[in-house]
């Protein structure tokens, strides 16, 4: 089985991509819909690379990538994939955070941020208030059968429901 490997942008994919002999399956993710592409670029979170393989590739900060990572939950992302990826972000920028949490359209993973930011205490984590962004109004079923969570107002697995 070939590995997958994950691309987001703004663009649809480019035609040569599934043609490089490379033996990867590659997941195109546009994400029109999940960024104020201004604020992005306003934001400096994706930057191209500078080493010799990756030449002229742009890559995200690791903040804007778990933002991406997290508007595939739980279709093809896991409640637990997505809080294992939180417990290795300990070295966040909450400015780059917060300019980011602004740019982005996405009312339930701004929610899902927040709510595994929550489970972990990151001193980062501080200096964000929820109440500076836009997270909407009303309960939105993020897991069906699952239970609400009363701070953001979103379905959540069992197993996840009041633990820390």
């Amino acid at each position: 089985m070939a590995s997958r490997v994950h691309l987001y942008s703004p663009g649809p994919a480019p035609a040569w991509l599934a043609r490089l002999p490379v033996g990867v399956d590659w997941v195109w993710h546009v994400t029109t819909r999940l960024w104020d592409q201004q604020a992005l670029q306003d934001s400096g979170s994706v930057r191209e690379q500078r080493t010799p393989t990756l030449e002229g590739w742009p890559m995200a900060s690791p903040e804007q990538a778990f933002l991406e990572v997290l508007a595939d939950v739980p279709e093809s992302v896991s409640f637990e994939h997505a809080d294992n990826l939180m417990r290795g972000l300990s070295a966040l920028s909450p400015r780059r955070l917060d300019t980011l949490l602004h740019a982005c359209r996405h009312v339930r993973v701004k929610r899902l941020f927040f709510f595994f930011a929550d489970r972990h205490p990151y001193p980062w984590r501080k200096r964000l208030d929820p109440a500076d962004y836009d997270l909407g109004s009303g309960k939105h079923s993020v897991v069906r059968g699952g239970r609400l969570d009363r701070t953001y107002l979103i379905t959540v697995p069992e197993a996840f429901h009041g633990q820390e």
